[in-house]
């Protein structure tokens, strides 16, 4: 859990980037996607040389990312938008 957890930080640096954001249609997903990708190539490797699958961390990618696409579909809305807007002028 803590290296998923070190993983989801890195969206954040990913994000100020400054060529990172023309790799994706939707904006969100210029940082999800590599974030995503590497935690996938980490459980892929440690399968690889453990020979067992790590369930636990297997379930916390699935909740990783489930929550980057609920952010991408949150980040889209009207209401967001609205919100966003009243902290930002």
């Amino acid at each position: 859990m803590m290296l998923l957890a070190t993983i989801v930080i890195q969206s954040g640096s990913l994000g100020r980037f400054p060529y990172i954001q023309d790799l994706a249609a939707f904006p969100p997903l210029y940082v999800w996607g590599p974030v995503l990708l590497f935690a996938a190539l980490l459980f892929v490797l440690q399968w690889g040389m453990s020979r067992i699958p790590n369930r636990w961390y297997l379930m916390g990618y699935g909740g990783m990312v489930m929550a980057s696409l609920l952010s991408v579909a949150v980040g889209r809305t009207a209401l967001w938008n609205r919100l966003f807007s009243t902290f930002v002028p």
